[in-house]
């Protein structure tokens, strides 16, 4: 793949979760701690589901925490 398109690709990524650049999306996930609320959801996805310009489902975000962990 060309640049360009990783450029673009990355570009739409980063759209998705409300952000221009990645620095800007690295300081919202930076002091997330590790582990899981009592609902049993990552620290992680509920950082991302705090975020205000994020374009991905509730549904969908949650979906991927569960199948994620399904992993570890």
């Amino acid at each position: 793949m060309k640049l360009e398109k990783y450029l673009i690709l990355n570009k739409y990524f980063l759209s998705l979760f409300g952000v221009k650049d990645f620095k800007d999306l690295q300081l919202k996930l930076k002091d997330i701690k590790e582990g899981t609320d009592s609902n049993g959801r990552t620290y992680f996805v509920n950082t991302l589901l705090s975020l205000q310009e994020v374009k991905i489902s509730e549904d969908d975000l949650i979906r991927y925490d569960r199948n994620i962990q399904e992993y570890e």
